[in-house]
């Protein structure tokens, strides 16, 4: 369970820092268990973090990711939605936790045989979160850290903006 949730956090953070190697360089058991369960995906790009290959494609009008181990079995798919199409209970739950943080992104992924779970990067003036919501409402926080404070002297351009002076305080 615990290789689950760092391997989930890991793809999570690796598809946002996109810091992966990209290209078309896919194993042919990948591309023979993509093809078989995908065929009709356009605009297919794959990344390979170590033994694991993430594709992200677009297949009925909807950005997609899926996941192969490199031995060409479909570990699991992912999708990015809308803050917009989450439902009113799941809405609700994380509120109950986390009322007045913003979410950033919302993801919903499942793995092979699984149901499907949601996660959500969440922040306010102080930190950033990524949450996990469970179908029965539970909400596990994966991670959580400060936000950094920055000051003029590490954004100069802040001073330009609408005629702002640097002054000694912010």
């Amino acid at each position: 369970m615990m290789q689950k949730k760092i391997l989930l956090a890991f793809i999570l953070l690796a598809g946002l820092a996109a810091t992966a190697r990209v290209g078309q360089d896919v194993d042919p058991l990948v591309k023979q268990g993509f093809e078989a369960k995908f065929g009709k995906a356009i605009d297919v790009k794959w990344e390979k973090i170590r033994d694991l290959y993430i594709g992200k494609f677009i297949l009925n009008y909807q950005s997609m990711d899926c996941y192969y181990n490199d031995r060409g079995e479909l570990l699991g798919t992912g999708r990015y939605f809308s803050s917009d199409k989450i439902d009113e209970r799941t809405k609700a739950v994380i509120n109950e936790s986390f009322g007045g943080w913003l979410i950033q992104q919302a993801y919903e992924y499942t793995w092979a045989n699984e149901m499907p779970q949601q996660m959500f990067i969440l922040s306010n003036v102080k930190y950033t979160a990524i949450i996990r919501v469970n179908l029965f409402g539970s909400v596990e926080v994966i991670e959580k850290k400060k936000n950094k404070s920055l000051n003029r002297s590490q954004t100069p351009e802040l001073s330009k903006i609408d005629g702002l002076k640097p002054t000694s305080r912010m």
